[in-house]
């Protein structure tokens, strides 16, 4: 009985534990950011928290977010140049 009960009471520690630094709703955005965009959105809040502080963090995803809403004109960048440079083995 008393192995019992102090298997619970470690398990309840434990879970204790993460619950303490791990929001509920973190699961939900968790799910999210790895269905829409890989590791990367979950990663990069995670990473910014621990260095600095929640502006930090807005910073870091705003920064991530302009990224993803620029991509298109970086992705015709190369073929821009290629352009330029002469290199007709691109479409222009």
């Amino acid at each position: 009985m008393a192995t019992t009960s102090t298997k619970s009471a470690a398990t309840t520690a434990r879970t204790s534990t993460w619950r303490q630094w791990v929001e509920t709703w973190y699961l939900a955005y968790a799910l999210l950011g790895a269905t829409i965009a890989g590791l990367a959105p979950i990663l990069l809040p995670l990473t910014a928290s621990h260095t600095g502080n929640a502006t930090d963090v807005g910073l870091v995803m705003a920064a991530f977010s302009l990224g993803g809403l620029t991509a298109p004109l970086w992705a015709d960048w190369p073929t821009a140049i290629a352009c330029i440079v002469g290199c007709w083995s691109v479409d222009c």
